[in-house]
């Protein structure tokens, strides 16, 4: 794990997840824009180098994840956050792993998340390469490196328990108030904003993002881009807002 702390006391602790289609990526991967909240927000992030597919299936990544959110509260108060809110974020598959998280803790009784901050979440093992939201190919990440990845993670067959992927739950309820963003050339388009209804209906508070043209990674990919910048301030004032409830 890699620990960020802020130079004041910290309004709240962030458990990052790192994107990578769920065989890419350590704890470094995606932490400029955590570097971004624990200066701006005064938060502290705690970033899991979770393990890996095929070495690992989805499952026990997700163990990892969870584990990794259970240290970080109980060692909350070596960093003076431990009556602060404790959030869950992640990017692409790390999204996607935030969700399962949280719904793992809400089954175990695992410390309570305030949170959850998904930005362009892999949630649904069957998007594949049928999808494309625009009519052409997809820049950085499409279906068949979709099927890669979830195939990895889950095994060529695709035997996968209902519950196990995030848009396979059936029981979203009491999950914590989301954040969730998605471009509108990004491969998961449809499965992040059928997500996003679906929390709504279960009483979850969400607010949701579609940026206009953008593609999958676009503000790591071109971070002083306009509509890069937007959608990192909408992000920060979420974020913002949450902490100082």
């Amino acid at each position: 794990m890699r620990v960020l702390r802020p130079m004041s006391n910290p309004t709240a602790t962030i458990v990052f997840l790192h994107g990578g289609g769920l065989i890419l990526g350590n704890q470094d991967t995606g932490i400029g824009e955590a570097i971004d909240w624990v200066e701006k927000l005064a938060v502290v992030v705690v970033s899991i180098d979770y393990r890996l597919a095929p070495g690992a299936r989805y499952a026990e990544i997700v163990d990892d994840c969870l584990e990794g959110l259970v240290w970080t509260a109980q060692h909350a108060r070596d960093w003076g956050a431990q009556r602060k809110p404790l959030v869950l974020a992640g990017m692409s598959a790390g999204g996607g792993l935030a969700v399962a998280t949280a719904i793992r803790a809400l089954e175990v009784g695992a410390p309570p998340v305030a949170g959850q901050l998904l930005l362009s979440p892999m949630l649904d093992d069957r998007t594949d390469a049928t999808v494309q939201p625009h009519g052409g190919e997809l820049p950085i990440w499409d279906g068949i490196s979709n099927e890669t990845g979830w195939s990895a993670a889950l095994g060529a067959r695709r035997r996968v328990k209902r519950e196990v992927t995030p848009a396979r739950a059936t029981d979203l309820e009491g999950l914590p108030s989301t954040y969730l963003e998605v471009g509108s050339v990004d491969l998961f388009l449809r499965e992040d904003l059928l997500f996003a209804q679906r929390l709504i209906d279960s009483g979850v508070s969400v607010e949701c993002h579609v940026w206009p043209g953008a593609m999958h990674g676009f503000s790591t990919i071109a971070p002083d881009a306009r509509l890069s910048r937007r959608a990192r301030e909408a992000r920060r004032t979420w974020l913002e807002h949450l902490v100082s409830r």
